[in-house]
């Protein structure tokens, strides 16, 4: 629960908030979101102010955006803005807030889908470098499931199976979506996954007459480098700081390692 806020003013009448709410959208160019992310140096993410939104980044319309005419009528876009309004203008009682509980069968989905996000933060999981937005992501699902609920019918108290099956499907897609802001925040996460590539490489037992093949790291490489973007970021990171080597071998790419990583690799 927020802490009651005060406005105090010496010429004017002081104004005090309790039991307040915010509900705020957020657009942005992603180059003034690179920016921003760059400066707050990871504090964006550490202190969870990411999490708390719902994130998405989408890819660009240009070159497809035609001339579609408006349509005459909007009956679903009517419905919706009525019931929004009619919720806006219905004064609640914020100290004693009205409380809507979980059906046996929605608390049985929430649980599962609770359950799944935390075993996904784990090592190799999907999630594993996303926790800060993964952690809240259950609670956004119930979140969404209310608010699937109340619109539906203002007065009803329980969230049902159906409802929180939907406020699920939303949060896990508002989830992924948050991957791709991963690309966004720049060389923080740039430099992750080539120190996690360098760890790999060190505990690497390689034998000399087989060199590791650059396509092999996309395979047996850490998660965070198993797609062709990171693993050429984390190579070209280490290869640029001169860890390690692409070179031409046998009509193949492969990796040849640092003196220093090999004689490291053999004391694990």
């Amino acid at each position: 629960m927020p802490e009651p806020q005060a406005m105090t003013r010496k010429q004017a009448v002081s104004t005090y908030i309790d039991n307040y709410r915010l509900s705020c959208l957020i657009s942005t160019q992603r180059e003034s979101l690179k920016e921003w992310l760059n400066k707050s140096i990871g504090l964006a993410e550490g202190m969870g102010f990411l999490a708390r939104f719902l994130i998405c980044v989408p890819e660009t319309t240009i070159g497809n955006r035609l001339y579609v005419p408006a349509p005459e009528e909007t009956p679903k876009l009517d419905l919706f803005n009525d019931i929004c309004l009619n919720h806006l203008r219905t004064k609640t009682d914020l100290g004693q807030l009205p409380v809507i509980h979980l059906s046996k069968k929605a608390h049985k989905e929430w649980v599962e889908y609770f359950n799944f996000v935390e075993a996904a933060q784990g090592q190799d999981g999907p999630y594993e470098y996303n926790t800060a937005v993964a952690s809240k992501s259950a609670e956004q699902a119930a979140r969404m499931a209310g608010v699937f609920t109340l619109y539906g019918d203002e007065d009803l108290k329980v969230i049902d199976e159906e409802e929180m099956v939907m406020g699920i499907s939303v949060a896990k897609w508002f989830l992924d979506e948050s991957m791709g802001l991963q690309s966004e925040i720049g060389i923080s996460h740039r430099h992750h996954k080539a120190d996690e590539l360098l760890n790999w490489l060190k505990r690497l037992k390689q034998d000399d007459d087989q060199p590791l093949l650059l396509s092999e790291l996309i395979q047996l490489g850490p998660r965070c480098i198993r797609t062709k973007k990171d693993r050429d970021e984390a190579v070209e990171t280490l290869s640029n700081h001169g860890w390690i080597k692409k070179e031409r071998w046998d009509n193949k790419n492969i990796i040849q390692l640092h003196p220093s990583i090999r004689s490291q690799s053999w004391q694990v």
